[in-house]
């Protein structure tokens, strides 16, 4: 599987003693020759390949979400707020932020000697920063075992960095898990996992600008929602991912993805719906700030991920092949761009044409049913939330290409759903997310 594979042997160079040493003197390397990013420059027996391969895991995951080639790594400062590194500057700007963090890191020390724990901490460290590079996020800042990035950049709808950070967070976690599965398996009884917090702050609500002095600053972002983005992240329990309401709203995030956290007291379940402490607003009453757990697999079921790993959502088997063309009008000769699936925002009065394809030769009648499911408050206006149902039988050999086309109607997450029958019986199935502006 590409893409495990790719995680895995990343995780084998992360955690080689020697790769630190190697990429440190490729980079110097490169700062004083500049060649371009991915090129061999240590070509010892020792470090040959190391950033040849140093991109893998973008090179498998950004394909699937519609991204560019892979970037640079880097940290620190946002690159669209570098004009603020002067005294007093601030600017208004909206930002999504992502906290990620190592649970049951700590009994690392107790179990392992220090350099065995700086070594798995780093490489799964250095993983999550890959995954985080795949979808065009910013690591700000690393904090021993936890990393804080944010997402969303100028020129962009801010609803495409939170989508970003959504589908980061959920590649996280599904491939986090894998990885204490397949190279840490010493760790997986001793409960190790990750926690993550998302959270989008409107512009009106987030200041940028330079903490510290001149020389000796941090360019960063003053708000509720960068704050609350790390409580969401201590809220979430391991390998639990946990959003704000903020974000919830933004995207118009369907319920059926989300739940409420819930404890334990005096013998009772009792939801806790709201982020802890329930601080007291302006006007001395409480927040009340919601806060709701994504169930990722879900989530992550409905991108291309699942199709290129379905194993990672608890799919098995070869999956459908869908290519998704837009276009203005319904022709398939005016299609302007692709879609990856709930990889980012699409227009309203778009037209999308969805080109099925057989991953293998099925029997003859083939019957395709494809049932559009709506939701959010836009849809909820209408009857049925708009929801219809579609179907195409296939009788001869050679009429086996399927083409549907269906339009972008209402803000929101929205899918549809492919079953393909055999004989009668069902042998495939796909469900596509289609996020809508």
């Amino acid at each position: 599987m590409t893409i495990l594979k790719a995680v895995n042997e990343a995780y084998d160079r992360y955690y080689g003693e020697h790769d630190r040493h190697v990429i440190l003197k490729a980079a110097r390397a490169r700062n004083s020759f500049g060649p371009a990013p991915g090129i061999i420059l240590d070509e010892s027996k020792e470090g040959f390949g190391v950033l040849a391969r140093h991109y893998e895991i973008q090179e498998a995951l950004r394909p699937l979400f519609g991204k560019g080639s892979p970037v640079e790594p880097s940290i620190g400062n946002h690159p669209d707020f570098e004009h603020l590194r002067v005294p007093q500057a601030t600017e208004l700007s909206p930002i999504t932020t992502l906290f990620m963090d190592m649970e049951g890191s700590t009994r690392l020390g107790l179990i392992y000697k220090p350099e065995k724990v700086f070594r798995i901490k780093n490489a799964v460290i250095r993983a999550a920063i890959d995954i985080i590079k795949s979808f065009d996020g910013h690591v700000h800042r690393i904090m021993g075992d936890a990393v804080m990035a944010y997402f969303g950049s100028r020129g962009q709808p801010v609803e495409n960095g939170a989508i970003d950070a959504l589908n980061c967070a959920a590649t996280l976690r599904a491939l986090f898990v894998r990885l204490v599965d397949s190279q840490l398996p010493e760790m997986a009884n001793d409960q190790l996992g990750i926690r993550v917090g998302v959270d989008y702050g409107p512009k009106e609500n987030v200041l940028w600008g330079p903490y510290g002095y001149p020389g000796m600053e941090e360019v960063t972002a003053t708000s509720f929602h960068v704050d609350v983005a790390s409580k969401l992240q201590h809220a979430a329990g391991r390998n639990q991912i946990m959003i704000g309401h903020s974000l919830r709203s933004l995207l118009d995030v369907p319920e059926l993805l989300l739940e409420k956290k819930t404890i334990i007291k005096n013998g009772e379940r009792r939801e806790e719906p709201y982020v802890l402490p329930n601080y007291l607003g302006a006007d001395g009453m409480p927040v009340n700030y919601r806060k709701y757990l994504l169930k990722w697999d879900a989530y992550l079921a409905t991108t291309k991920l699942a199709s290129a790993a379905p194993d990672l959502v608890g799919l098995n088997g070869e999956q459908l092949r869908v290519n998704i063309g837009v276009a203005d009008v319904r022709s398939e000769a005016l299609i302007s761009e692709t879609y990856q699936p709930s990889a980012r925002m699409l227009p309203k009065n778009k037209e999308l044409m969805f080109e099925i394809q057989m991953p293998y030769q099925l029997r003859l009648p083939i019957v395709i049913d494809l049932r559009v499911e709506n939701h959010g408050v836009e849809a909820s206006r209408v009857e049925n939330n708009g929801d219809h149902a579609d179907r195409q039988d296939k009788t001869r050999n050679g009429d086996l290409r399927c083409v549907h086309w269906e339009s972008t109607c209402y803000r929101g997450l929205h899918y549809l759903n492919i079953v393909v029958s055999s004989q009668g019986k069902r042998v495939l199935a796909s469900r596509l997310g289609i996020w809508v502006e």
